[in-house]
């Protein structure tokens, strides 16, 4: 497994335990996980090991330790992945644009605003899109790396 596919799971996994951090921390548990703490010892655990190897993989690709070369197939599958992320956070905002858009007219004759676009809504899901985008980055350079 070479550091930039290492990397990319633990970017993985870093993103999906910060977005389920968050959304646990906004909305709360449901209704059945209320009394399990250890499940947060769990995830800080999990973000401490993928913090930690993603330090230690930035000291060695600084100190030039066991550095995989770039070749053309690495930047086009950065490329690829970068693509797909830009697309999706692209896509996310121009819908969720639209969708206020929309709602600023429909208010005026419904007379109240829809729950996504109360503005406290709209930052977590600005919030919940920046790491959809991360995650879709991850996901599809473990993609290729595996399909190579």
């Amino acid at each position: 497994m070479s550091q930039k596919e290492i990397y990319a799971w633990s970017s993985l996994v870093s993103s999906i335990v910060l977005l389920t951090f968050y959304l646990v921390s906004v909305f709360g548990w449901p209704e059945g996980m209320a009394g399990y703490d250890f499940i947060m010892n769990l995830f800080w655990k999990i973000l401490g090991i993928a913090v930690a190897v993603e330090v230690v993989l930035a000291l060695l690709k600084e100190f030039n330790a066991g550095e995989d070369q770039d070749d053309d197939e690495q930047v086009l599958i950065e490329s690829k992945s970068y693509r797909n992320a830009y697309y999706l956070l692209m896509g996310a905002l121009v819908t969720l644009m639209v969708h206020i858009f929309i709602n600023e007219a429909a208010s005026e004759f419904a007379g109240k605003e829809m729950w996504l676009t109360v503005p406290f809504m709209t930052l977590h899901l600005l919030v919940i899109i920046v790491f959809t985008a991360s995650i879709t980055k991850s996901t599809t350079q473990l993609y290729y790396y595996i399909k190579r």
